[in-house]
């Protein structure tokens, strides 16, 4: 049936491959609007975090507010100097922190007003809607410095055995992609924040993001000014008398 269709078949494929990378280049330039350049220095580290200069990425949720999403690793915990800077405007600006999510590895900056933002924030997936294995996606970020750098994969399914639920990804994800979008090649919407790798030697491509439904939960709750932090339930350990811990 191949070889009957003949150039007929080619030529579909051709064209097929070519509105597929056409709509992929699209998704990308569209992400490369609303992603940033973060950098950090950190002078005096807390627990867990390290003391130097850093850089990953973020990306614009709120225009008007001038908010940026990105990881809490990529900021710190620890008091930090930030600044952001967009693909097209050379000049960094220092960024406050709005909130850093004590369990989520999740940070939310402000720019200052006198910035003027002339783009839109990136369209978020905030559905809870699973997202099959073999769903097309994209990250963007600055691997190993390499600024703006776009790379595509699949969703290879979802997973808690890291402490926190993920999104895993074969979209390859380096030093530099964290903070950054993970975006879907369909929709065009951002479904997760580019957060961590296995890093292993073997490994060949087992990537991680924050999935957006919890990030924009936070969101959706500092723009109507409430505090997202999870509440703190008292909690004890007693001993009886035959040295068995109770927790209460």
């Amino acid at each position: 049936m191949l070889k009957q269709l003949g150039m007929a078949i080619l030529g579909s494929v051709v064209l097929s491959h070519t509105s597929l990378a056409l709509e992929d280049e699209e998704v990308f330039k569209e992400a490369i609007d609303y992603t940033v350049k973060i950098e950090t220095r950190v002078d005096i580290p807390f627990l867990d975090d390290q003391k130097g200069a850093f850089m990953g990425a973020g990306f614009l949720v709120d225009a008007e507010r001038g908010w940026i999403m990105t990881n809490a690793h990529v900021v710190a915990r620890s008091p930090s100097h930030v600044s952001v800077a967009f693909r097209h405007d050379e000049s960094s600006q220092p960024a406050e922190k709005v909130y850093v999510d004590p369990y989520l590895d999740l940070a939310l900056l402000k720019l200052p007003k006198e910035v003027k933002i002339n783009r839109p924030a990136a369209p978020l997936e905030c559905g809870g809607t699973p997202l099959s294995i073999g769903h097309p996606v994209g990250a963007l970020g600055h691997p190993w410095g390499i600024f703006f750098t776009g790379t595509r994969g699949v969703i290879s399914g979802t997973t808690n055995k890291f402490d926190s639920e993920f999104l895993q990804t074969d979209a390859p994800i380096n030093d530099g992609n964290s903070g950054g979008p993970l975006i879907s090649m369909k929709t065009a919407k951002v479904v997760g924040i580019n957060t961590a790798s296995i890093n292993r030697r073997r490994d060949q491509n087992t990537n991680f993001a924050t999935p957006m439904k919890y990030a924009c939960r936070v969101l959706q709750l500092l723009q109507k000014n409430q505090d997202p932090s999870p509440p703190k339930r008292p909690i004890l350990f007693l001993t009886d008398l035959d040295d068995t811990n109770q927790l209460i």
